[in-house]
Order: C-alpha cells, then sequence, then structure tokens
C-alpha cells in the first residue's frame, strides 16, 4: 500500500457539493501542486484545517473550480494514511476533471472500498466494523442504522474478543497440562471446563446466531416476491404496490423477463417488494432465463404474492405451481377482480383455501391498501422487532458462530469421553481461529474481495 489512490467520493450528478478524496504518500504533494489557497502566501497545510482557494491545472495555469481543501495527516485520518479532500461544486464534467488531473499527479483510481479496506488493513478498524460501514451507507431505516452504529462502535468486537480470551484461557491451561503432565496442581478442571464452555461460551455464540436469524432483515430488508403465470397482473400490481410506473405493463404475456426490485418501508423495515417473470412452460431462450430467475427469487423469498386472474379459472400451471410453494408463507391474490360480476365467486383449489386471500384491482388501484396492511401485519405476527441488543451479526458471522458451536460441542464429547487433552485442545484452538477470521486477523484474500467489493468506489 505504497501508492495512492483518489476516487470521487459523492455520487455522481449535478448536485452542491462535490468531494474528490485522495489517500496516500503522495497525497500532500498532489495537493500542494494543484491546489492554491485564496489571499495566503505560503503553502503550508496545517492537519485537520479547512482551506479555501482554487485548483488548478500546473501546466496551462487555468482554474479549474473554487474549492475547500482538508489536509487529514497520518495517522490521524480514515485510512491511517496521509487523506486530502477537496469540495468542489458537483457536476460530473468538472470532478472528472479534477480526478484526472490527481491522476495525471501520480494517484491511482481507488478500487470499490478500497479507502475503508486501507482503513482496516492498517488497523485503524477492524473487518466487523469495515463491514458496519456499508451497512450505515445501505442503512434504510432507523433500528437498521442503530444496528450498523453498534457494529462500527466496536460493540460486536468486544463481545467477540472477550469470548475468545475466555477461550483462550481454557487453552492455555489445557496447552500447561500437555507440557508438564507431571505437575497435577495445575491440570485444568475439566468438569468446570466444561461447565464454562455449555453455559457461558456456548449460551453466548447462540444467542448471537438467534439474534441474527431474528433481526436480519433489518440489514438485508424483508423480500417480498410476487409470483404467477403470464398477464395476471404482476406488473401492474407492482406499480400499484410502490405507487410509480416502475414495471413495464402490456396486455401481451410475457412483458417482465427480468426481475424488477423496489423497496418500501413497513414496521421500520426495509421491504424488498420483487417482481418476476411469468411462470410457463416456453420454448423462447431469453423467456426461459428469466423464468428460472424467478424460481430463484422465489427461493428466497420471505413471503411470497401469488397473483391470479380473478375472471378466469385456476389453470393448470397455476396448480402445478402451488407444488413449489410447500413451506413459504403465501398470500394469494385474486388480481382483476373488477373483470368479474358480483357475487364474486372463485373456484379456489382445495390446496389453497388455506392461504390468506386478498381481491385487488391493480389497474384501478383498489385493494392495494388493504394488501399492503397484510403484508405489515404478517411482519408483525411473524418476527418480533422489538431489539434489546443492537448486536446483529450478519449471514458471514452467523455461519462462522454456528462453526465454532461445533467445534466446541465437539470439544465437550471429547471431554465427556475423557479423551486426552491433545484431542480437546484442537477443537479450542480451531474456534479461536475461527474467531480470528470474525475480526479479519485471519482472513483470505477471497473473503476480503467478497466483503470490500460491495462498496462504492469513494468509500
Amino acid at each position: 500500500m505504497n501508492d495512492t489512490i483518489a476516487a470521487i467520493a459523492t455520487p455522481y450528478g449535478q448536485g452542491g457539493i462535490g468531494i474528490i478524496k485522495i489517500s496516500g504518500p503522495l497525497s500532500l504533494s498532489i495537493a500542494s501542486t494543484i491546489f492554491r489557497k485564496s489571499n495566503q502566501r505560503n503553502s503550508i497545510f496545517e492537519s485537520h484545517r479547512f482551506y479555501f482557494g482554487n485548483v488548478f491545472n500546473p501546466g496551462t495555469n487555468q482554474i479549474l473550480d473554487d474549492a475547500l481543501l482538508v489536509y487529514m495527516k497520518s495517522p490521524n485520518s480514515y485510512t491511517k494514511e496521509d487523506v486530502i479532500e477537496i469540495q468542489v461544486h458537483s457536476g460530473t464534467f468538472i470532478l472528472k476533471n479534477i480526478l484526472e488531473l490527481v491522476i495525471s499527479m501520480g494517484a491511482r483510481i481507488a478500487e470499490a472500498g478500497e479507502f475503508t479496506k486501507r482503513a482496516f488493513l492498517n488497523g485503524r478498524i477492524d473487518l466487523t466494523q469495515a463491514e458496519a460501514v456499508i451497512d450505515i451507507i445501505n442503512a434504510n431505516s432507523s433500528a437498521a442504522l442503530n444496528c450498523a452504529m453498534s457494529q462500527l462502535k466496536g460493540e460486536f468486537k468486544v463481545l467477540i474478543k472477550t469470548i475468545k480470551e475466555k477461550l483462550f484461557i481454557i487453552l492455555t491451561l489445557i496447552n500447561a497440562a500437555i507440557d508438564f503432565p507431571e505437575i497435577e496442581e495445575d491440570l485444568p478442571d475439566i468438569t468446570n471446563t466444561q461447565k464454562i464452555l455449555e453455559s457461558d461460551i456456548i449460551f453466548s455464540l447462540n444467542q448471537l446466531i438467534i439474534q441474527h436469524e431474528r433481526f436480519y432483515h433489518l440489514k438485508d430488508g424483508f423480500v417480498v416476491v410476487i409470483i404467477g403465470i403470464p398477464n395476471v397482473g404482476k406488473s401492474s400490481l407492482l406499480n400499484s404496490i410502490v405507487n410509480k410506473d416502475r414495471a413495464i405493463i402490456s396486455e401481451i404475456p410475457g412483458t417482465t423477463r427480468d426481475f424488477i426490485e423496489e423497496s418500501l418501508n413497513i414496521c421500520g423495515i426495509p421491504v424488498i417488494i420483487t417482481d418476476t417473470a411469468g411462470l410457463c412452460k416456453t420454448n423462447n431462450s431469453v423467456e426461459a432465463i428469466g423464468i428460472k430467475k424467478s424460481y430463484e427469487y422465489l427461493d428466497k423469498a420471505d413471503l411470497v404474492l401469488f397473483v391470479t386472474d380473478a375472471s378466469i379459472c385456476f389453470t393448470k400451471e397455476e396448480i402445478d405451481l402451488c407444488k413449489h410453494l410447500q413451506g413459504k408463507d403465501v398470500f394469494l391474490v385474486l388480481n382483476k377482480f373488477d373483470l368479474v360480476k358480483e357475487p364474486f365467486l372463485v373456484n379456489i383449489p382445495d390446496n389453497l383455501i388455506s392461504l390468506h386471500t386478498l381481491k385487488t384491482s391493480a389497474l384501478h388501484n383498489q385493494g392495494i391498501g388493504a394488501l399492503i396492511k397484510s403484508i405489515e401485519e404478517h411482519i408483525k405476527y411473524r418476527y418480533d422487532f422489538e431489539i434489546k441488543n443492537p448486536i446483529i451479526p450478519n449471514l458471514r458471522h452467523k455461519l462462522i458462530l454456528e462453526k465454532c458451536v461445533n467445534n466446541l460441542f465437539s470439544a465437550i464429547e471429547c471431554i465427556k469421553n475423557k479423551e486426552p487433552f491433545e484431542v480437546i485442545s484442537i477443537d479450542i484452538k480451531e474456534t479461536i481461529e475461527l474467531f480470528d477470521e470474525i475480526l479479519g486477523i485471519k482472513v483470505n484474500n477471497d473473503t476480503l474481495a467478497a466483503i470490500f467489493d460491495r462498496f462504492c468506489i469513494g468509500k
């Protein structure tokens, strides 16, 4: 990390302020070359002080824009390197010109998440805190933001380190017993060790796993997937729910061939509503890809809106589709009910009668409020979102924590079977190494790439 990176740290487009961020050993040199202070005689920059002036091209002496510049001297910066931030008027053209000027001075374009990655690699934050940064950026509810801030402040890190230290003490005693078996008074109390593993450490880990399972929707969103055969009004229903023309609608069956996602905030959590391609048999290769994607989204759904055309009988394809709904929370949405004459009677198949059924007319925006209310009530009934502990592990953490629990149960079995200390120590040592993986002390490049690829370029 001896090179210098730069990126536009604000979204592209016209706005009030655009920021170019530079980090690395050439930062101050570049700033001194392209920035001229206003009404000041020297080019010395004090750390953590804003300066007003001009960004200019030193080759032509052309002024590019008025600017504010702040210098953050290493190690007191986001990356623990020398950092420069230049604030100019926001606009794609001006920001691009200034970035190109910075690159010509010896910097390179930053990779996705590279500023935060450097903060992690330089020891300013651990990996759990780095992951919290992207959660803060993506948070679209106050609850999600509070959880992310808790993790950024290091509360999850402290908890993991505390559990790790307890395990390390146990491992130290076991290793001492292995190295000095003749000193009986220093042998660990195996009965007490088992009790600590079961009632303290494993209990704490299971509580974290439960926290993820109960509250991961706050971070990842509650996924609602709209499915059905072609031309039953799925896209119209999506447009009505989100109250805008998000999906193209047409009388021609199969208009939607890819998934379309929109978000709502219901019960204080993000709800991701996905419109999918109509499910049917097809010889069209493009349509077939869309149908395959629809089934993939169906598998991930927390709630399925199974949409049918109320004006016609259930088709064989719809009845066959029911087998894919097993084990899912499903609402049966009878759309186009404006086409049905009263009394409103629909011959619902026996295996669908027990489903929560709603009548809608997406065309006339009827029944949509009741549908949204039903989704809200379902979320409240299905999930308890009263958070007492803001520490919510993400999926990566949860999978590692499950491995930790399995290892410690294995260690307990070894204790019960009176296995040698050498055998018991293996599972405990592996668990400590898994904690290091959570914190980023020991982590492979593929894991790092998967985490930081989720970031935008300027972060």
